[in-house]
């Protein structure tokens, strides 16, 4: 689930992250209406709630928001929009990667990781699991984007999360992730 990327972030020493997915995960235990644990996910990472969990990862440090990337996020809680206006997260769709890169890289970032949650993809192309919303990106724009990004940046780890198999009935995601993480080693290993 989105919540082990904080282990992830802390075992890489990331110092910025790319977050691909459909929700924010900004919400709080103050904030969420549902109380779902994977919508508070970023806001961990990025040390907005469960600081004395995340302070017992060894070697875990809150992401600054201002090197953060939130990609295709469109079902958003109020709370998490109001949020997003204050902080200096930078958001973008898929097919505007290199400014987000841009942004990183001018802000320092040595370490990245990248956070995949597949509910990002467009559910008419590709439905990974139930928490679907209209839109989004297909299965090719993502590739390219986090492809892109990992380009120009230093990717320390990736956390790909949220697949069920009950909403796959024809198989099709795991190859699809097959080709991403293909593409993504081939895009590291070409620096």
């Amino acid at each position: 689930n989105c919540l082990t990327a904080a282990g992830a972030v802390a075992g890489a020493g990331a110092d910025a992250i790319i977050w691909a997915d459909q929700h924010g995960d900004l919400n709080t235990p103050e904030t969420t209406t549902t109380g779902f644990l994977d919508g508070m996910a970023l806001a961990t990472v990025l040390g907005l709630c469960w600081r004395r969990m995340a302070n017992q990862i060894p070697g875990f440090k809150p992401v600054d928001p201002s090197r953060s990337v939130l990609v295709n996020a469109r079902d958003l809680d109020a709370a998490e929009r109001e949020l997003l206006e204050k902080l200096p997260i930078v958001r973008t769709e898929c097919p505007d990667w290199k400014s987000a890169a841009q942004r990183l890289k001018a802000d320092g970032a040595r370490q990245v990781h990248m956070h995949v949650d597949l509910d990002v993809h467009d559910p008419e192309k590709l439905q990974a699991n139930r928490y679907t919303t209209p839109g989004g990106p297909v299965p090719e724009q993502v590739r390219m984007a986090m492809c892109g990004l990992a380009g120009p940046l230093a990717i320390a780890g990736l956390t790909i999360s949220a697949y069920d198999p009950a909403f796959d009935p024809k198989g099709d995601v795991p190859p699809l992730v097959g080709e991403l993480v293909v593409d993504l080693l081939s895009t590291l290993e070409s620096k």
